[in-house]
């Protein structure tokens, strides 16, 4: 496992982070965080990934997040190299970050303070979310 970590570090099992586990992620270490929710499995997840990265890169003074919900870390992985996701990911192996924040559905988005309120919540189709994401992600980028 460790050399997996090693070479892909892209991935990382909810074990490997157990000592920041008490509020199921890593500390925060930006005033704004922005978590996504994907799976391999969620056509609609692979369809958003192409503007979520343009969103990180016009926002990547936020701090960002991937979540896997994929079952294996072989699919988070399939899913992360695919599409290249620039920002560090977490493997959500039993579900816990997600039902922390209560996430029913994906793709979703949270965006978070550092102490971890949720501040905005974004969940839906391809169109409506990137819409509803960049509005959010430039209201708090005046603050």
């Amino acid at each position: 496992m460790k050399k997996w970590i090693a070479k892909f570090a892209l991935v990382i099992t909810i074990q490997t982070i157990a000592a920041s586990l008490k509020t199921s992620l890593p500390p925060f270490r930006k005033n704004i965080v922005v978590l996504d929710f994907y799976a391999n499995w969620c056509e609609t997840c692979h369809t958003n990934a192409s503007w979520i990265k343009k969103l990180y890169r016009r926002y990547q003074h936020y701090q960002w997040i991937g979540v896997s919900q994929d079952e294996t870390p072989k699919d988070a992985l399939r899913f992360v190299q695919k599409h290249k996701l620039p920002y560090p990911q977490v493997f959500d192996r039993n579900h816990k970050i997600a039902e922390k924040y209560k996430i029913k559905a994906m793709p979703a988005f949270l965006v978070l303070n550092r102490r971890g309120k949720v501040l905005a919540e974004v969940f839906g189709t391809s169109h409506q979310a990137k819409k509803k994401l960049e509005a959010i992600l430039q209201k708090y980028r005046r603050r």
